[in-house]
């Protein structure tokens, strides 16, 4: 309900900005004073006045971020254009995030919204990141006057993409761990293209994560999970 909706200022024409704590501070005060669950801010980039290709300036705001959600409760949600237009056909990846690395390094989901089919009015979404659960399949959604509808996630209809998306199929078991390295080193082998790949399995929903060594943050490989 639009009455369950709270602004941040009472008035709609202040732009909130994450560089001045005085507005960081307003924000933990009102999800305590009411208690809210859930805060949306759209968009991150146009929330600060920073350099969001600045590692340390957005640290600075993420970490504030992260400790508004951990002392309050409240999940924290915020939109991040891509770096480029996103058009119909185009595939989204979680390296077309725009600004600094630190940002998705923050982050504990990251949802990706594309149109790949460029002759429906579906978008799809899909989890490049997930540290708090299980990873959830591609959906799709459209959006009408009336309402928002969800269902399948489109998908690409290129056929050498099926081709490809017939394979990792074949390779990985759902919700086996593999490691990426040696699907790629077997992909080339039999003459695919490791990008093309890294692209097919990004669109049909495989959870890439990192392997980090014993005793540091290094990132030493990483896995696939579809």
């Amino acid at each position: 309900p639009i009455e369950r909706i709270k602004l941040l200022f009472s008035d709609p024409r202040v732009r909130l900005d994450l560089s001045l704590q005085s507005h960081i501070e307003e924000i933990e005060k009102r999800i305590n004073q009411s208690r809210i669950p859930l805060v949306v801010i759209d968009s991150l980039a146009a929330a600060h006045s920073k350099n969001e290709n600045a590692a340390n300036k957005m640290t600075e705001i993420l970490r504030n971020l992260s400790g508004i959600a951990e002392r309050t409760k409240a999940a924290i949600v915020f939109t991040q254009p891509a770096r480029k237009v996103v058009i119909p056909g185009m595939e989204l990846t979680l390296a077309d995030c725009r600004g600094s690395t630190v940002i998705t390094s923050f982050s504990k989901c990251i949802l990706g919204i594309d149109c790949p089919d460029p002759t429906s009015s579906w978008k799809r979404v899909r989890v490049f990141k997930e540290s708090l659960g299980s990873n959830h399949p591609p959906f799709g959604f459209r959006v009408s006057a009336e309402m928002v509808e969800f269902g399948e996630a489109p998908e690409r209809h290129r056929a050498k993409d099926k081709q490809l998306i017939l394979w990792l199929r074949k390779e990985m078991e759902k919700g086996v761990v593999y490691s990426s390295a040696n699907i790629l080193d077997k992909a080339s082998k039999e003459g695919i293209a490791k990008q093309r790949l890294r692209k097919v399995a990004a669109a049909i929903g495989v959870l890439t994560k990192p392997v980090r060594g014993e005793g540091n943050r290094k990132i030493v490989s990483w896995t696939w999970t579809l």
